[in-house]
């Protein structure tokens, strides 16, 4: 490596004594850098190279430990989903689970309100006949009273009160009945 260092500096030299290469400011600055990479690299490789090595293992570990992370989560999305899936179909036999018994219920409640129709509904109706029996009693009943109110009245009226219209309906219910006396 020397042994190009100094063919590398002897060639500089040289294209320097021909004027193919001038030299300034940017020229110096140039050399100067190419030199200290060139000593650096030299020197350092071997820290550089492990330090490099080093940052490698530590990312190549910062990713297997990702990767397994990454892969559990996964694992346990999957073991969600699967429980998910089981929780449908549970819900799904619930539902029809529900629906039987709902039916069943309904039928029972039907069943049950018929039974007890038929144990009320003559009790019912035997209720209703006998208060339907003393209302057609107590009907005639009433309309005779009322009527015999009337008549009362109207005579007490025709008889007693000498109104015009009392002394005429007398008159009218007088000729009334002659006609239909005289009919038979």
């Amino acid at each position: 490596m020397l042994n190009y260092f100094v063919l590398i500096i002897l060639l500089f030299l040289v294209l320097i004594a021909q004027n193919i290469i001038l030299l300034n400011e940017e020229i110096l600055i140039l050399s100067c850098f190419i030199t200290f990479c060139w000593l650096t690299l030299k020197n350092f490789s071997v820290a550089f190279s492990e330090n490099l090595n080093a940052r490698a293992n530590k990312i190549e570990k910062l990713l297997k430990t990702s990767l397994k992370d990454i892969s559990g989560v996964l694992k346990s999305i999957l073991n969600i989903q699967k429980k998910f899936r089981n929780l449908f179909q549970t819900f799904v036999l619930l539902e029809t689970k529900c629906y039987i018994f709902i039916n069943a219920i309904t039928k029972w409640s039907a069943d049950n309100s018929v039974k007890v129709s038929r144990i009320a509904f003559p009790k019912r109706l035997h209720f209703i006949v006998r208060l339907e029996n003393q209302v057609t009693r107590l009907l005639p009943l009433l309309i005779t009273h009322k009527l015999k109110k009337v008549a009362n009245l109207k005579q007490f009226y025709s008889a007693k009160v000498y109104k015009s219209y009392f002394t005429c309906l007398k008159k009218i219910s007088t000729r009334e009945y002659i006609q239909s006396i005289n009919k038979y």
